[in-house]
């Protein structure tokens, strides 16, 4: 007797959260929906209590973003980015691109996709700051 009004229980507590988590208008206790009835999919998918208002946020909350400063000379901001899967071409398969913020002006370096933090240093002071003077700051998309 105990253990069947346990399992009732337990099962009437988990169909009344099912039905409050995916809407099921005029659901009895036993009673469902098939999924070929096109209506009840319309109905649940349209209805203000679907399962939206259960689920966790799972990420930090969203801020408005704020714009870069806009840079003063020329070469004092530069931005890198990388092209790649490009077909290979003399061994290399990826460009470096480096871009002056406030002339648009830009640096096209061929590379390798595989390329390590310091060649990639390397690569920006041999091509880019012997030619101008030492960024203020450098951005860059680039995991850490």
């Amino acid at each position: 007797m105990c253990l069947s009004l346990s399992l009732s229980l337990s099962l009437s507590l988990s169909l009344s959260a099912y039905c409050v988590a995916f809407y099921l208008p005029h659901a009895g206790f036993f009673k469902s929906r098939t999924s070929s009835d096109p209506s009840s999919a319309q109905a649940a998918s349209h209805s203000p209590t679907t399962c939206c208002r259960v689920k966790m946020l799972r990420h930090h909350p969203y801020v408005l973003l704020e714009p870069l400063p806009i840079p003063s000379k020329l070469w004092q901001s530069i931005s890198l980015d990388f092209i790649t899967d490009l077909l290979d071409s003399r061994g290399f398969n990826a460009i470096l691109t480096v871009v002056d913020r406030y002339t648009k002006m830009t640096h096209f370096v061929p590379c390798t996709k595989e390329i390590t933090s310091e060649e990639t240093t390397g690569i920006v002071i041999h091509e880019v700051f012997l030619h101008h003077d030492l960024p203020d700051n450098i951005i860059s998309d680039r995991g850490p």
